[in-house]
């Protein structure tokens, strides 16, 4: 066999190009990724994680990671300062990213560092299940009827009040990240007591 038919079937090396994204677009890809990596499913994160950031609807994120018992154990909280946000998209209305990649590789390392620490936490406390839970801007909570049409828009529902592990509750952990000082990400832990 000729070396010219196996070089024809190996395809040429592509450089990665890096375009202007949105901003609102990176922050909704990272909080996309984050949900994603921890085990919610692609419709939740699709028609309300997407859905609620993209209509400028959410205020939070939390990701409950609970135990066969059905108790949280920790969470994952991301929260979106919106003022913030419109005042960094006046200074750095697009990011630079390579569409191809996870944008969370792309901004910071430190972004898969916390993954890999809520995965580990994930496996060590045994966690049977993770639920997504949103917060709306406060401004939908002031107005009852702009409630009830965002959670038509959403098809959402009030939850039943969250049940914690007996434990010690740790003093969170609080991350911000320079390429997208707008979001914070909340991390709560309960330890079994022993």
């Amino acid at each position: 066999m000729s070396n010219l038919a196996v070089a024809a079937s190996v395809a040429p090396a592509v450089e990665t190009l890096s375009v202007p994204v949105p901003r609102t677009s990176a922050v909704v890809e990272v909080w996309t990724e984050f949900a994603l990596a921890l085990g919610i499913g692609v419709r939740q994160i699709n028609e309300i994680l997407r859905k609620g950031l993209e209509n400028f609807l959410l205020e939070s994120a939390s990701m409950l990671f609970l135990n066969g018992r059905g108790e949280v154990v920790f969470t994952l909280k991301m929260v979106m300062d919106w003022q913030k946000h419109k005042t960094m998209s006046e200074f750095e209305h697009n990011l630079d990213l390579c569409p191809q990649q996870p944008f969370t590789e792309q901004l910071h390392s430190n972004f898969q560092r916390l993954l890999v620490y809520l995965r580990g936490s994930k496996a060590a406390q045994g966690i049977a299940r993770t639920e997504l839970h949103v917060r709306f801007r406060q401004e939908i909570y002031d107005n009852p009827e702009l409630l009830e049409r965002a959670r038509a828009f959403l098809n959402l529902a009030p939850v039943a009040p969250i049940k914690y592990a007996p434990g010690v509750r740790q003093p969170d952990m609080t991350f911000r990240f320079a390429p997208i000082p707008e979001t914070t990400f909340v991390v709560r832990e309960i330890w079994p007591t022993t």
